[in-house]
Formats: C-alpha cells, structure tokens, sequence
C-alpha cells in the first residue's frame, strides 16, 4: 500500500514498520503520519501556499491539520473566494508573488516567533500552468514558452522557500510540464529540467518528484500531476538511499 501526503490509498490499517523504513511521502518526525491513515500530529501545522487559487489545496491541507498562515493569489476574484472561505482564521493575503519580498518573509519569520511558530512546516505551490500545458499554450500564445513571464514563477517559488527554510515543502503542476521545451526547436524535457535544477539549488533539501495520478486517491478524475516534494535534512525521516531520484 502506498501512503502519500496526498491522503491515504485504500485501507485505514496502521502503516507497518518497513513501510515506515521505505521512505514513503506521507510521514513526518517520528513516523508520525500527516494525513495517512486518517490520523494527525497532536501540534498544529502551519503552511504558507503560493498561486493559492481560490484554495483547493489549502483546504486539503486544512482537512491534514495544517494551518495556512499566508496565501499568494494575484487574481482578485480567486483571492476573494479564498479569504470568504476563511473569515476570521487571520491569514495574510497577498497579491502578487513578486511583491512579497525577502524583507517581507523575514518580518513575518519574526513574528510568528513571537507567537511561538518556529518553524514553518510547509510551503506549497502550483504556479499557472497554462504555458506548460500544450494546449492551454495553443489556445492562449504565440510567444515561445520562454518569452512567457509566468513559465518562471517557479523561480519565485524556491526564492521563497530558501528564505523561509520550511521543514518541506510541495510543488505540483501539469503532467505536460514533463515534455515542454521552451521553443519550437528546443529538446523535449528542457523546462522541467530547469524546474528541477532550480529546486536542486535548495540545498537544504531532499528532493523528490513522481507523477501521480487522482484516481488512485478516491478522486473520480483522470487527472496527472507532477508532484514534487522536499523535506529539510534536519528533518529527514527516511533512509537515503529510499530518497533520491
């Protein structure tokens, strides 16, 4: 069976102990299982989620006992539907990416110190994928990939995550994202590459990615996606060797 931060496969049994040792994604200190088998951590997680969208992901991660603390949406009708949903949870919203700055991050470090946070638990994210899927790129440019600003917000992503060193952290996007090529002529691949180079330049993290699929999560889509997940070294449960691509 397979436990993934994504939820739990199929059964509600307590995972075994060489599937702790396996390396499998949904475990945190201890063994602790975020969200597999059903059960949660005692202490309250915190999370901080870019390219937020009205807040799908946000409100999985809240059914998995996270707490968002802040959310990045540049779309105002998004942004709102996302803020509707959580009246009163004082989470700080922000519009675009680009405008939340090091300097930002590190004010809003201290201040969660202050409230006793320490330690962000996740940063998550799914920066828009319609210039990496083939044909959101047919209907909506004609610019090469490489020309389109949002293609590289996965940059801001990881800018964020080296300044917030959170304990892990969760990237997901489009299965197209695997073929891309920044032109016409370039090599299939090429972009991904570069995604995960970028994310490889966090050196605090352990790296892994796989393409899954929602139907095997209860979810009735046929729906892949990348999802690629670091865990600090600090905080690294699982063997190396069950942890590396």
């Amino acid at each position: 069976m397979k436990y993934s931060l994504l939820g739990k496969q199929k059964a509600k049994s307590q995972p075994t102990a060489k599937q702790k040792a396996k390396g499998t994604l949904g475990f945190g200190e201890e063994g602790v299982p975020y969200r597999a088998n059903g059960h949660h951590p005692h202490r309250q997680l915190h999370c901080i989620d870019l390219f937020a969208g009205c807040g799908g992901l946000s409100l999985g991660l809240e059914e998995a006992n996270f707490k968002p603390l802040l959310f990045s949406e540049i779309n105002p009708q998004a942004a709102e539907t996302y803020i509707a949903n959580r009246v009163g949870m004082g989470i700080i919203p922000v519009g675009d990416v680009y405008n939340l700055t090091d300097l930002d991050l590190n004010l809003l470090k201290t201040n969660w110190r202050y409230k006793d946070i320490k330690d962000i638990d996740l940063v998550c994210g799914g920066p828009p994928c319609q210039g990496y899927s083939g044909i959101g790129h047919r209907r909506t440019f004609k610019l090469d990939k490489q020309d389109i600003p949002s293609n590289h917000l996965f940059q801001e992503m990881v800018r964020v995550i080296r300044c917030v060193r959170p304990k892990m952290f969760l990237f997901e996007n489009v299965r197209g994202l695997l073929n891309a090529r920044w032109t016409p002529e370039g090599q299939s691949g090429e972009i991904f590459k570069a995604v995960l180079d970028e994310f490889k330049s966090l050196t605090d993290h352990r790296i892994r990615w796989d393409l899954v699929h929602a139907k095997n999560y209860g979810v009735p889509q046929n729906r892949p996606r990348i999802i690629m997940v670091g865990i600090r070294y600090d905080k690294d449960c699982i063997a190396n060797n069950h942890w590396q691509n």
